[in-house]
C-alpha cells in the first residue's frame, strides 16, 4: 500500500492561485479579506502574552482542522478554541492567518460554496508537490520489520526459555 500525501487536483490548484485581490491596491480596488480588522477593546486590554497565547492556540486549531483535511467553520472558532473568553474571533483569525502563511507555508482559502456559512480549507502553498512523493520511499520495511517482530516473538516463546533454578 502506497501512502499519497499529495493534494487533490481541486487543492493544488487553490494554492497555486493567486490571492484574490492582492494587486487591486493600485487600481483602487478594496482589500477587504486581506485588510488588517482593528483591535477590540477587550483584547485591548489583554497583555502581549495572553495575546499570543490565544493566536498559537487559534494556529494550533486551524492546523489539526488542516491536518484531518476539514474545513474550519469561523462559526465555530469561539465555541471550540475561546470557550472561556469573550472575545472578538475576526481579530485573532486574521493573525492566526498570517502565523500560518508566514511560519508554516500553508494558506488559508475560504472554500467557495452555497452555504452563508464561512468555510476555511488550510492549503499548502508549495508550487511543486513532487517532494511529498519521496516521503514514502521505504518500500518493504514495515512488512519486514513485522517479520522479524514474528521472529522474534517464535524465538522468546516459553518452550525456549531456559529455566533457573533458584534453590
Amino acid at each position: 500500500v502506497q501512502l499519497d500525501f499529495t493534494q487533490t487536483d481541486y487543492a493544488v490548484q487553490r494554492s497555486q492561485a493567486e490571492p484574490p485581490g492582492e494587486d487591486d491596491d493600485e487600481e483602487g480596488g478594496s482589500k477587504k479579506a486581506n485588510k488588517e480588522p482593528t483591535m477590540p477593546k477587550a483584547v485591548q486590554q489583554l497583555s502581549d502574552k495572553a495575546l499570543d497565547e490565544l493566536t498559537a492556540k487559534l494556529v494550533r486549531y486551524m492546523l489539526y482542522k488542516g491536518g484531518l483535511k476539514l474545513p474550519i467553520k469561523f462559526a465555530e472558532i469561539s465555541t471550540d478554541v475561546f470557550p472561556q473568553e469573550c472575545i472578538e474571533v475576526k481579530y485573532f483569525f486574521y493573525h492566526a492567518k498570517q502565523k500560518i502563511e508566514n511560519v508554516f507555508g500553508y494558506r488559508v482559502v475560504q472554500a467557495e460554496d452555497s452555504t452563508s456559512k464561512k468555510l476555511y480549507l488550510v492549503l499548502n502553498n508549495a508550487s511543486s508537490q513532487e517532494h511529498l512523493l519521496l516521503m514514502n520511499t521505504t518500500g518493504k520495511t514495515a512488512s519486514r520489520g513485522f517479520l522479524m517482530m514474528v521472529l522474534g516473538l517464535l524465538w522468546c516463546a516459553p518452550a525456549r526459555q531456559l529455566s533457573e533454578g533458584l534453590s
